[in-house]
């Protein structure tokens, strides 16, 4: 029992022999040979730190790296150029691995190379590359902590640029990967193995893996090399799964705040960060400040590419000057008032005076330029006052006669008062009715005004543009659910081919949102575009005029009937004229 005891505790502490011990790093001088040095100052010291920033490695200073190789023999600025050169340098400081880089100019573009060897075992470990075309310095840290991240195994999902450098090892070994906490799930190159730790892979093909262990809500992941016939353990302690963010901008170089702390200037990767929403602010001189939140989650590098808008500006004058300016409502000055900053986008400006009448404009201010309001207030009029003179003879009483009590009289038709009291007058009708009409109903001011066809087309109009608006948002809510659903099988994914297969899935889907979401605005606009012509048909084309028998009037030409009801009796008038 004691023999199983010691064994197990054996077992255990070499295990996690690796956990605790982080495999001591160099980095040798980066080979800039090729190109301008000046624009590559201090890139090894930068990509130290980024592999510093990992946590996974020991990394020999600069400092440390120098004394060991002058003490050799050595100068600390030695170039390598092969494998044997970088593994003997190892060996003389006694790290066990070594990364060498170098930087090459091709035409007009760049090539930066940088590789790990394992000094024990000769071989290269991992090689990763990457073409740009100017040494942005932004842009270089950005690649450089990519990369670092990569050689630390930090990369999600996929295996480092380059993979396995030498594909033609023979032979196999066999692998044991435990964990903590255990019951893991294990990922070889991406692949999921069906496997839980602790437990032995056998028969793994001899070269460079990525190892992968993930449980719940942690993981952690490590790059091996495995020689044929080796019997490799490999002890891991999970974290706490933190996803990352980065950030984009157009143009680079803006102060990237993540939850209101600096975190630098873009092109920007935030690792570790907290799932969930996150308060991001992009800010550059010039530029109008960027604000928005975003909600990271997964492990995965999430992405976010923003495009910052210049600042407009606008001047305004007015005659006369002095008036009050108001912007989108906002009090801001007393006129004139000169290059004062705005957002771009469309803006109501509005300038009052005392005695004038307010003057009302929208502007549409396009990034990065400027705008001049001019306005000549109108001056209010006064209402003219009466004059009343106590000598003027008060105005004789006017009797208002009906139309057709004149033609009782003319015709000798003798009618009562109750039968002139029946006869109403119709009031003639009016535009303000018709707009009145247009704004409740499209087409019910072309009816009353009497444009029987215009009554028709309007409202035919507006149910058509009602229609296109209901299918357009019924497929953009179907085309959410169906993006809701690729993102959820994206996040399950496990192998690159079906990662790559449901993120482009997941970017079609989006642009049909787009495309369906566009669409249901423009027959909104259409819509309403319609109501608006609609109302201001019924303004601009007045009401047709009425036959006179319908207005109560009696024409001189033609013959009328007069009707007059009571309760007592009914009388009729009857004219004819010549």
């Amino acid at each position: 029992m004691k023999k199983i005891i010691i064994y197990l505790l054996f077992l255990f502490v070499t295990t996690f022999a690796q956990t605790a011990i982080k495999p001591q790093l160099l980095i040798m001088d980066f080979d800039l040979t090729d190109v301008k040095q000046s624009d590559f100052s201090k890139i090894d010291e930068i990509f130290i730190t980024e592999l510093q920033n990992t946590e996974r490695f020991d990394v020999m200073s600069v400092h440390d790296r120098s004394s060991i190789l002058q003490q050799n023999g050595i100068s600390p600025s030695t170039i390598c150029n092969d494998t044997d050169c970088f593994v003997n340098v190892g060996k003389i400081v006694q790290a066990e691995r070594v990364i060498g880089a170098a930087i090459k100019k091709d035409k007009e573009n760049f090539e930066l190379t940088v590789k790990m060897i394992d000094v024990e075992n000769s071989k290269v470990m991992m090689k990763s590359s990457v073409d740009f075309n100017n040494p942005d310095k932004s842009m270089l840290d950005y690649e450089l902590k990519k990369i670092a991240r990569e050689m630390a195994g930090l990369t999600d999902w996929q295996l480092p640029t380059g993979g396995a450098v030498d594909t033609e090892i023979k032979g196999k070994g066999t692998l044991y990967l435990n964990s903590n906490p255990s019951q893991a799930s294990i990922y070889i190159d991406g692949k999921d193995t069906s496997l839980k730790t602790p437990a032995t892979v056998k028969d793994l093909q001899a070269g460079a893996h990525f190892i992968r262990i993930e449980k719940e809500s942690f993981s952690a992941s490590i790059p091996i090399y495995l020689q044929a016939d080796e019997f490799k353990k490999i002890g891991l302690q999970l974290d706490e799964i933190k996803p990352s963010l980065k950030i984009l901008t157009k143009p680079a170089e803006a102060e990237v705040f993540i939850d209101n702390e600096d975190h630098d200037v873009s092109p920007l990767l935030a690792s570790r960060l907290d799932a969930g929403e996150h308060l991001i602010r992009i800010r550059k001189q010039g530029y109008v400040d960027y604000i928005s939140t975003v909600t990271v989650s997964g492990e995965f590098i999430n992405d976010l590419i923003i495009d910052l808008q210049k600042w407009s500006s606008f001047s305004v004058l007015s005659e006369p000057a002095d008036a009050d300016v108001y912007i989108d409502d906002l009090y801001l000055d007393k006129s004139p008032v000169n290059d004062k900053l705005i957002t771009p986008g469309k803006h109501l400006i509005t300038i009052k005076k005392k005695g004038f009448k307010s003057y009302y404009q929208y502007i549409n201010v396009e990034p990065g330029k400027s705008t001049l309001v001019k306005s000549k207030l109108e001056s209010i009029s006064q209402p003219e006052k009466k004059v009343e003179t106590s000598s003027a003879a008060p105005a004789p009483e006017r009797k208002t006669q009906t139309v057709d009590s004149q033609r009782s009289k003319q015709q000798d038709m003798p009618l009562t008062d109750n039968a002139t009291d029946s006869i109403q007058s119709v009031s003639p009708k009016t535009t303000k009715g018709a707009v009145l009409r247009s704004t409740l109903v499209p087409g019910l001011g072309q009816h009353y005004s009497g444009y029987n066809k215009r009554s028709i087309i309007y409202p035919a109009l507006e149910l058509l543009m009602i229609g296109g608006i209901a299918w357009a948002n019924s497929q953009y809510n179907t085309t959410i659910d169906d993006y809701d659903v690729i993102k959820i099988d994206y996040l399950n994914s496990v192998s690159d081919e079906q990662i790559n297969l449901n993120r482009d899935l997941m970017l079609s889907t989006f642009d049909d949102i787009e495309s369906y979401e566009n669409q249901r605005n423009y027959f909104i606009i259409a819509a309403v575009g319609v109501w608006i012509v609609n109302i201001l048909d019924a303004a601009f084309f007045e009401p047709k005029p009425e036959s006179n028998t319908s207005m109560g009037i009696m024409n001189n030409s033609e013959p009328q009937i007069c009707l007059s009801l009571n309760k007592e009796y009914a009388q009729i008038g009857f004219s004819l004229h010549f």
